[in-house]
């Protein structure tokens, strides 16, 4: 009677779950994404929200922190060196979770201290972690599940205290989560799903079912109360009553994170692929290896990270001054509300984005390089926000220009990946080869024959002079200037061509130079001589 009367609430609570699975295939996907980076943050590791906080954790800055509302995403803080201490944030609405090198996990809470409430040290790694009440259980694979009070930050740096050994039969614990509204706990181990329930008579926590499920599950996700499974190769399952696990996709790589935003389903990978389920449909909404696809929120607010900007992601049209550069801080200071703009018409806009070729560019240190970015398309210049990757430090793009003034020891090849992104949602980017030499070589004259002209005769020469550093630019920036010409004879600075047409006065040998100087002061010279004589014409 008993195991009867605990498989019952066991399948309540999973029907509760997945009441709502009927309306994440009739909704619809035909939404238009749109998104608004605000500030720039980069090399991020994890970002992990809750809904009054939101955490981004940088290889380069730290942990920072902000306070979130509807309308203002506000920063409190940086914690600089907590990225050594973990790569994964798991959040609740209190707490932070702090994970993923090596035995150790810290506890974050935006009123603590520079955020941090505590930390301790693990038997080993941890795979999950979810809260309930006043404790963290915590995945801990073949060691299985712990369990850390949070009573006090004293409490929570104790040893970790192992539960439920002989209902888990000693199996590997995969993975945890918790539901607050309804206090419970599912642990998943190979093949089997675990559901536990707080009991506030006996202020404990019990197993109240378990249920077999697909063995290659290894990873559960709660998303707005609808319970999911993912499999290592990225198949995504629908857990039903009894542990059914019906497959829903197929996106060959581990799934990272699921989040509901508006009626569609944002499926984050390890492949840095972001896909969009909805309407019984799996799109590719974003893919590139190089963007660093990063996703948190919930239903009402979603955040995106992508080629080193944060920002949110909307549905519909966007304010028109929608990538505001004055919102766009090096620091992370606080970002002003995304909802104060008109908005722009968006089906004036373009409807394909299209980056323009750079040539390779060689320049000889110490000096700056500025150069524009162009798109073949006529986009509004507040419609296309522009960005750089691996630019090298002190690099700057303002507006549609990039500035850079490179130090001594930046001096070498660099690569650059240029990236616009469109307030509609379009990308495209290119790549631009920059060298940095050591010193300045000067342009390079063909040299010249000794030329005999005829007086009275039009004389006309082009002098060719090839500058090293601009061998790839199609436009030379080399300028001429001829030092003690005839009188007469006429030398243009841009193309090198020499004009004269020598008189009687003129008969016999000149001998002038001609200077080739380039963008930066180099220069190179060659000795012309031009012997005039009067030939006999013919009178008939």
């Amino acid at each position: 009677m008993n195991t009867e009367k605990s498989y019952l609430i066991f399948s309540l609570t999973l029907t509760f779950l997945i009441i709502c699975y009927q309306n994440i295939l009739a909704q619809s996907t035909k939404q238009d994404f749109r998104y608004k980076p605000t500030m720039d943050i980069n090399n991020v590791l994890d970002m992990a929200s809750s809904p009054s906080h939101l955490y981004v954790l940088s290889e380069q800055d730290g942990l920072a922190v902000f306070r979130v509302s509807n309308d203002n995403t506000q920063w409190l803080y940086t914690n600089i060196g907590m990225q050594r201490r973990g790569n994964k944030i798991v959040t609740d609405i209190r707490f932070a979770y702090l994970f993923g090198y090596g035995r150790r996990l810290t506890v974050l809470e935006p009123t603590s201290v520079l955020g941090v409430y505590s930390s301790t040290y693990l038997p080993t790694e941890p795979r999950g972690i979810a809260r309930l009440r006043d404790y963290v259980y915590i995945a801990l694979g073949n060691e299985g599940l712990g369990v850390l009070g949070l009573q006090n930050p004293e409490v929570f740096d104790n040893p970790v205290r192992f539960i439920a050994q002989e209902v888990l039969q000693r199996e590997t614990v995969l993975d945890v989560l918790s539901t607050p509204r309804s206090q419970q706990l599912f642990v998943l181990s190979p093949s089997k799903l675990h559901n536990f329930s707080w009991t506030i008579n006996e202020d404990t926590l019990k197993e109240v079912g378990m249920t077999n499920i697909n063995p290659d599950i290894v990873q559960l996700h709660l998303v707005e109360n609808e319970l999911f499974g993912s499999s290592e190769d990225g198949v995504l399952f629908r857990i039903g009553e009894n542990g059914s696990s019906k497959p829903l996709t197929y996106l060959g790589t581990n799934i990272m994170d699921i989040i509901k935003y508006k009626d569609t389903y944002f499926i984050e990978t390890t492949k840095k692929e972001i896909w969009l389920l909805s309407d019984n449909k799996v799109t590719l909404w974003k893919s590139d290896t190089g963007a660093n696809y990063h996703l948190t929120g919930d239903i009402d607010r979603l955040w995106l990270h992508e080629f080193g900007a944060l920002g949110r992601v909307y549905t519909g049209t966007e304010p028109s001054n929608f990538w505001d550069s004055t919102n766009q801080k090096s620091q992370l200071d606080s970002v002003s509300s995304d909802n104060q703009a008109k908005q722009m018409d968006s089906k004036s806009l373009p409807n394909t984005l299209t980056l323009l070729p750079h040539e390779p560019k060689i320049v000889p240190y110490p000096n700056p390089i500025l150069f524009g970015i162009q798109v073949a398309e006529d986009w509004p210049t507040d419609a296309i926000r522009y960005s750089v990757k691996n630019a090298p430090t002190g690099m700057k793009v303002k507006g549609q220009g990039v500035f850079w003034q490179p130090q001594f020891n930046q001096i070498g090849i660099h690569q650059l990946h240029i990236i616009a992104q469109s307030s509609t949602g379009f990308l495209d980017s290119t790549f631009i080869q920059i060298d940095i030499t050591s010193f300045n070589n000067p342009p390079r004259i063909s040299p010249v024959r000794t030329s005999t002209l005829i007086m009275g005769d039009p004389y006309t020469i082009t002098y060719i002079a090839i500058d090293p550093e601009a061998k790839h630019s199609q436009e030379s920036l080399i300028r001429f200037l001829g030092v003690d010409l005839p009188e007469g004879a006429h030398l243009d600075e841009k193309n090198g061509e020499l004009s004269w047409t020598p008189t009687e006065k003129d008969l016999g040998v000149h001998r002038f130079k001609v200077i080739a100087t380039d963008a930066y002061g180099a220069a190179s010279s060659v000795q012309v001589e031009l012997n005039v004589i009067d030939l006999p014409r013919d009178k008939n």
